[in-house]
This record gives structure tokens, C-alpha cells and sequence, in this order.
């Protein structure tokens, strides 16, 4: 028996066969475009139904009957929202959550809820780039859609139709819609009204985990599956990667490091910071909670110092750039060199826990002895200092972190491992599959189904990992002495910043 779990992305859909024995079989990948107008960030909804056709026939050539999958869930990018007429048709581009158009609409909204209500129900800090300040501007700007709009969907929305005809979107991706209440699990009618719409014009709620359905005759057909798949509602790509990771209990943080790094904290109750704003959110487990916030561009630093300042080899008779291990292994004979170095990764502003969008990144302590490699070990430890910012923040809440799930790029480099556990002081699980979102998803799929009784289990199944225990020793003591003065630092940063 096989399971789908699908993870549709800002940039691509990635889909991955999966049996009962949590061996992945195959997976596929296809990549769509961004759409930029001048100062807009859209997408052409139809690529996501697209490349979930494509994906899941190519994954489904390894397999001899079409009958062995059991069941499929999604992963999906949250915050994206397109309108559609009544034959789910999108009357427009879907517009995506990079798009900061409703900035302007973030104080209509304040006027009319107050930010710190919207927060305290959405679980979200009220922002342009989410959906609410997008009703209110399509209502200013592109009044005849808005009115014509059957219904306003975000991506697990509208491919759930898609699959089974029902308009469904699960609480983790609901929640960042900004209209939807946390605590009760359903549309808040406050918000609705400021922003101008009625439940009839949004996807039913329901948990991620729960069965939606099968597979309609039209979606069966087009996925080259059979109408006995169960398709069961997913979740927003942060919880799906967490659910994947088996981060579903009280001090599991998940550490995903892509383009941004996100740290999601994991609760027994809800954790509001009307202070500092982190994200709250539930938990695809049942009595769980999310806490996220994210350093934006934390995972391009590394790539832009090495574009823009890297060396250059020749190797096999081509000029090419040190590669990121070639990096690493350099940068780890360093620290000798680079103890009064600091990076700090601000790079288009500063966000949780000190949100100062007039912050630039910054070097402070070059001297004439350093060289590329000493920068290159400086910005891996001022994004792990950032990282243990936000950490200490919800210590401070409550959340005390008592270990680390790391995905992503810096996964793959035992140097910036080693960096974040010394600078942490947790112990780390490292992952050797990197589409964890996918396995997050399939897990729901196979617990739906009844493949697997819990989702311990079903990750716990799927997953094969490298564990390093807590540090100990004079590194550990090296980086915390070195914290300390990057946040001395950085409080003389910020006063730079505010003159």
C-alpha cells in the first residue's frame, strides 16, 4: 500500500509515492513562474492543479496498479488567495503572500478591528502582505470581481475542490488568512465584516487529518488514480514539515532553513505576544500549538557573499566558484581568526523579536587580516545568534526549547550544524530526507487512511535521522561568551538605524 503526500510550493510542486514501510518510492518535481507586475506578486492559479497532475503521473509510473495508493494530502504554500466563479474558475491571477500590496490597508483595518484584536484572534500580526488587507484592497481596487467572486480561496482550498469537489481549507493554513478565529476554529465575524465578505464566500474548516473524501471521476481520471483514494485535508508547509519532522510535542522546535529560516516552537496552549508579535497558530495535532517567526532572508546570506565576493577555481578545466562544502571546510579552520567578527543578517529589515524594517545587514570587527572565509564562518554564526534571538523570546513566553528538527539547506552543512547546537546549547535531529513537508503530508494521508494509528508513528516510520546531543565544552562556552557581545552590538546597530 502507498500513500501520496504533495507539497505545492511558491515556485513548484513536489510530489513523493510513499509505501506503508515509510520507504519513498519515487518523487517528482515541476517547477511554475512568479507573476511581477510592477509592485505586484502574482501566479497563474491553474500551474498548481497543473503540476499536480504532472507530478503525481510521473510518480505513479514506478508503481504496476493504480490501485495500491490509498490515500493523498497536501503541504501547501499559505497566505496565497485567488478569486473563482462557481465553476471554480479563478476570475483573476491568484495573488500571492510575497505581495505586499494591502500595506496601505493595514491602518483601515486598525481603525476598524485594531491590530492587536486581529492579532489575538488570527494569531497573526496584522500585515500587508496576508490576506484580510487583500479583501479590502480588491474591494477598493477591482470592485466588479470582488463582487462577482463565488468564492475567495487560498492553494489547499482550491486543489481540495479540485480532488473532491468540496471547498475545504485546514486550521494551520486558515489561521494565516487573518479572518479566521484560532481559538474557536471558525470565521470571526468582526473580521469578516471589516473586510467585507460573508462565510458563504469561504472554504468550510475542518482539522488537518480528517478525511474530505475520495478522489472525484474527473481528478481520478486526470491523476491516473482510482476513485477508492482517499483524500484527507492537509496543512499549511511549516506544520506539514513539523508533522514530518515528528515536532508535535511541547519544546519540539522545528528549524526549517530555506530562503527564510523559521523557527516553529511547539506548545501545549495558545502563546500570544502582543509585545513582539510572534505567529500563534494550531497545531495539525489535536491540543497543540505552533509559535513562528521567521529571519526573512537568513538563508541567502551565505549564497550572496559567495556570488558576490567567493573565490574562483579551476577545476576540470572550468573557472567555477568554491562550492558550500568546499566552504564549510574552510570556514571550520577559522574561528581563531574571526572572534571579535560579527554578522548581522539584516538584510531588508529585522523582524521577531525586535522588528526594525529600517535595519540593514551589516559586518562589525573587519580587519585587514580577514578574507572570504573568515566573512563566510561570520554570517553561519550571526544567522545562528539571530536564531537563538527568537528562541530566547519564546523561553520568554513560556516555550523553553528542549530540542531542534533541522530541515533544509544548512542541514546539509556539519559546520552550521555544529554552529547552531554550540550557540543553542540544544541537542539537534537532522534529517536525511530534505522534502520533509512531503513526508509531513504523506504522514497525514497515512494516519487518514489507517495505514498508521498515530502521527508519531507515521513520521517516526518515515524518517531516517542523525541525532547530536546537547554540546558541552569550551566550544559551547566560546559561543555563548560570543552571543553576548553580539547583542551589545547590535543594540549599538540599532541606534544607528533609528537616526
Amino acid at each position: 500500500m502507498y500513500v501520496l503526500g504533495i507539497d505545492i510550493g511558491t515556485t513548484g510542486t513536489k510530489s513523493m509515492l510513499i509505501s506503508e514501510h515509510g520507504k519513498v518510492l519515487t518523487s517528482a518535481y515541476k517547477e511554475y513562474s512568479l507573476i511581477t507586475p510592477t509592485g505586484f506578486v502574482e501566479q497563474d492559479v491553474r500551474d498548481w492543479w497543473e503540476t499536480v497532475v504532472s507530478t503525481v503521473r510521473e510518480c505513479m509510473k514506478s508503481l504496476p496498479s493504480k490501485d495500491e495508493v490509498r490515500a493523498l494530502s497536501m503541504s501547501t504554500q499559505g497566505g496565497s488567495m485567488v478569486m473563482v466563479d462557481e465553476n471554480c474558475e479563478p476570475l483573476d491571477n491568484a495573488i500571492t503572500w510575497m505581495d505586499t500590496r494591502g500595506a496601505k490597508q493595514e491602518e483601515e483595518l486598525d481603525r476598524a478591528v485594531g491590530a492587536e484584536k486581529i492579532y489575538l484572534t488570527s494569531g497573526w500580526r496584522l500585515s500587508g502582505t496576508l490576506m484580510a488587507t487583500k479583501f479590502v484592497w480588491l474591494r477598493e481596487h477591482k470592485p466588479e470581481l470582488f463582487a462577482k467572486a463565488h468564492k475567495f480561496l487560498t492553494t489547499v482550498d482550491y486543489v481540495n475542490y479540485k480532488l473532491t469537489g468540496r471547498y475545504v481549507i485546514d486550521h494551520t493554513n486558515a489561521g494565516i488568512t487573518q479572518i479566521f478565529d484560532m481559538n474557536t476554529g471558525a470565521w470571526d465575524p468582526a473580521l469578516l465584516e471589516a473586510c467585507g465578505i460573508s462565510e458563504a464566500v469561504l472554504p468550510e474548516v475542518v482539522p488537518s487529518g480528517e478525511v474530505i473524501g475520495n478522489l472525484c471521476a474527473q481528478a481520478a481520471e486526470e491523476l491516473g488514480l482510482s476513485t477508492d483514494v482517499v483524500v484527507v485535508s492537509g496543512a499549511h508547509d511549516q506544520y506539514a514539515a513539523a508533522t514530518g519532522a515528528g515536532a508535535l510535542n511541547p519544546g519540539d522546535v522545528l528549524l526549517s532553513t530555506g530562503t527564510a529560516w523559521a523557527p516553529l516552537g511547539i506548545s501545549a496552549e495558545p502563546m500570544f505576544d502582543t509585545k513582539n508579535f510572534m505567529g500563534v497558530g494550531r497545531h495539525v495535532k489535536e491540543g497543540r500549538y505552533g509559535v513562528l517567526s521567521t529571519v526573512s532572508t537568513a538563508g541567502v546570506c551565505l549564497e550572496w557573499l559567495r556570488k558576490n565576493f567567493g573565490r574562483q577555481k579551476i577545476a576540470e578545466g572550468t573557472l567555477r566558484l568554491d562550492s558550500f562544502a568546499e566552504i564549510d571546510m574552510e570556514a571550520s579552520k577559522r574561528r581563531g581568526n574571526t572572534e571579535g567578527l560579527f554578522f548581522y543578517p539584516q538584510f531588508g529589515g529585522s523582524g521577531y523579536p525586535r522588528w526594525n524594517g529600517a535595519a540593514d545587514a551589516s559586518f562589525i570587527g573587519l580587519t585587514l587580516g580577514h578574507d572570504f572565509y573568515d566573512l563566510a564562518l561570520a554570517v553561519m554564526e550571526g544567522v545562528a545568534f539571530e536564531m537563538k534571538q527568537i528562541l530566547d523570546g519564546y523561553a520568554s513566553n513560556g516555550l523553553e526549547a528542549k530540542s531542534l528538527r533541522l530541515v533544509g539547506g544548512a542541514s546539509k552543512s556539519p559546520l552550521w550544524t555544529e554552529i547552531i547546537s554550540n550557540v543553542t546549547g540544544l541537542p539537534i535531529t537532522r534529517f536525511k530526507e530534505p522534502n520533509i513537508a512531503c513526508i509531513g503530508a504523506a504522514a497525514l494521508a497515512g494516519k487518514g487512511c489507517g495505514m498508521f494509528q498515530t502521527l508519531e508513528e507515521a513520521s517516526a516510520g518515515m524518517c531516517d535521522t542523525t541525532q547530536y546531543p546537547a554540546p558541552e565544552g569550551a566550544l559551547r562556552d566560546y559561543y555563548r561568551a560570543k552571543n553576548e557581545q553580539y547583542l551589545k552590538k547590535l543594540e549599538f546597530i540599532e541606534k544607528v538605524y533609528q537616526i
